[in-house]
């Protein structure tokens, strides 16, 4: 049967039934790699048990109570890091955790009672992980899991400030087939996107790999990365917006959710020149072409249906259990 505890000189609710407990208090999500949204969920209670009754969840949260907003972490998702906040932020983060005494827990500092850690399970399809939050003397709680994230095979690894990242390079030499549509359209086929470039090792690899692609084409070729203009920043009136002009980032959108920076688009020189609305990358064979000034892997803005030889594709990376 389950218990509902509230502990008032604490401030946080517990929910428990052997072997699991949901341990609710203030704080927010910090660093994750993704969640899920739960809909038509009425209170926070319901919210807190919709996590309880999957094996998969880890987390809830709720970063609003008027309307209800309610976030599960799944297992896929990986939350590493959760804010310390109080009553006066109103922000209700559950941990699911192993009650294997049965008992709910008493103590300070919740979800770490006491300044020790406290552990959680769960289950991904036919395997489990396990995970410990441990007590940080700082604002934070920190979370840490008995598995990896790994890229699938083909696809480049990269870190991110705030996640692992994926890549990985498709086209050939032989024909021009991809718009920037069906670029996009296949890498969501691969459950991804077209990636940004977050990092010059991020460029630098997507040329290296576009380049082997078109070994026998002695020319130069276009590849789709992450990037459109916003539409304020090519309707009428563009001129007078600030960040619409030049080669400033922010004049795009990007389908790469979790680009941070834009360092790794080197743009050709006097690009962006507005002579499309979508981003390309352009691979040039220094070899085959000795005569161009330009480098292999800049960026170029370029008309959203040109057919383009390849595209870059990026995602997060899957689990690996220990």
């Amino acid at each position: 049967m389950l218990q509902h505890v509230f502990l008032a000189s604490l401030s946080f609710l517990l929910v428990c039934s052997y072997p699991y407990t949901m341990i609710v208090t203030y704080g927010k999500p910090s660093n994750y790699t993704g969640y899920n949204r739960v809909l038509n969920v009425l209170s926070w209670e319901k919210c807190v048990m919709h996590c309880y009754n999957l094996p998969f969840c880890l987390f809830a949260y709720s970063p609003s109570s008027t309307p209800l907003e309610c976030y599960s972490f799944y297992a896929k998702h990986m939350l590493f890091e959760v804010e310390k906040t109080t009553s006066a932020n109103n922000l209700l983060v559950a941990f699911k955790v192993v009650d294997d005494k049965g008992y709910c827990p008493v103590g300070d500092n919740a979800p770490t009672f006491g300044g020790a850690p406290n552990y959680g399970s769960v289950s991904l399809g036919k395997s489990n992980t396990s995970y410990v939050i441990t007590p940080e003397p700082g604002p934070s709680w920190k979370i840490r899991y008995n598995a990896t994230l790994a890229c699938q095979y083909d696809w480049g690894m990269f870190t991110r400030p705030t996640t692992k990242w994926c890549i990985r390079v498709f086209g050939n030499a032989w024909s021009e087939s991809y718009t920037q549509e069906a670029a996009l359209a296949f890498c969501k086929t691969q459950n991804a996107t077209l990636t940004g470039l977050d990092s010059i090792e991020e460029r630098d690899f997507v040329a290296k790999v576009a380049l082997i692609r078109i070994t026998s084409y002695n020319r130069f070729a276009g590849f789709w990365v992450s990037g459109i203009r916003k539409p304020e920043c090519y309707f009428d009136g563009w001129e007078n917006i600030p960040y619409c002009t030049g080669a400033n980032p922010q004049q795009f959108n990007h389908t790469d959710n979790y680009l941070t920076s834009y360092s790794g688009y080197t743009w050709d020189p006097s690009q962006p020149d507005r002579s499309g609305n979508c981003v390309q990358m352009w691979i040039r064979d220094p070899a085959l072409n000795p005569d161009h000034d330009y480098p292999h892997g800049n960026s170029d803005d370029y008309d959203c249906s040109t057919l383009n030889r390849g595209f870059a594709c990026g995602k997060l990376p899957e689990l690996t259990f220990n």
